[in-house]
């Protein structure tokens, strides 16, 4: 993660507070119950929130786990500068799931890692993640079928839509 390093977002510290933000959020949780649980003043969580002061990354990871959502998904989009991409994966946890698939991958691959072609690399992630967007993508659609199906059965002869 090169969260603070070269590649950081120019407006990390915007990315923070929306990151933050939108996750305290989705969790219906109030800044000051935030402050509470972190053992600081509203004022002192209020300035962390909008990315005042240094980053503390520390403090980051504790925000994301009172609030169950996925800390590698919450540093991950400061580094793409997506404050969205958290929120989005607060409930699937998917960087931590990537993350423990990247602990397999070095412990089967170990030294081989050397090798690997960046070219290769990148044209097998890109591939995985064309996959992945698109199952995403079906997956959307089921459940908005389902739910038209839901709110007006009438569409389709009554009954329960089938699951895919």
């Amino acid at each position: 993660m090169v969260v603070g390093g070269s590649h950081r977002s120019p407006n990390w510290r915007a990315h923070i507070g929306a990151t933050l933000k939108g996750l305290r959020r989705l969790r219906n949780v109030r800044p000051p119950q935030m402050a509470e649980r972190l053992h600081l003043s509203i004022r002192a969580y209020e300035n962390f929130e909008n990315g005042k002061g240094r980053l503390n990354v520390e403090r980051l990871l504790r925000v994301a786990t009172l609030l169950d959502a996925d800390p590698y998904a919450t540093l991950t989009a400061l580094d793409v500068g997506s404050p969205e991409f958290a929120q989005r994966c607060a409930n699937n946890k998917l960087m931590s799931i990537l993350m423990l698939a990247l602990r397999d991958f070095d412990r089967k691959a170990q030294d081989a890692i050397v090798g690997l072609d960046p070219l290769f690399l990148m044209k097998a992630f890109s591939a995985f993640f064309d996959q992945l967007a698109e199952h995403a993508a079906e997956q959307q659609e089921v459940i908005a079928r389902w739910q038209r199906l839901r709110d007006n059965p009438d569409e389709d002869g009554g009954g329960e839509p089938e699951a895919d």
